[in-house]
């Protein structure tokens, strides 16, 4: 803690109210990610990412979806979930 009752956290000057208050969500969830990082490494990040990818590519496929667009299809069911480009499905 420094003069004026304000602290430094994360490299950021803030006021000793804001040290008080609940973090949010995103802010845990990023200092869990920091904190996995550091206990297993970037390695255990890229088996992790491919291993999502793999499930994601099992789970769906692509398919052309007017011009310029791709829709997620779920391969057991056939049924199209999401659209690439994020907009709606019509």
């Amino acid at each position: 803690m420094q003069g004026g009752g304000k602290n430094i956290v994360d490299g950021k000057e803030t006021c000793d109210k804001m040290t008080n208050i609940k973090k949010t969500k995103l802010e845990a969830g990023r200092l869990g990610g920091l904190a996995t990082k550091k206990k297993y490494g970037v390695r255990y990040f890229r088996r992790l990412g491919k291993w999502g990818a793999h499930v994601m590519h099992a789970t769906y496929r692509l398919e052309p979806f007017g011009q310029s667009d791709f829709v997620l299809v779920d391969r057991r069911t056939n049924q199209p979930k999401a659209r690439l480009s994020g907009l709606p499905l019509e």
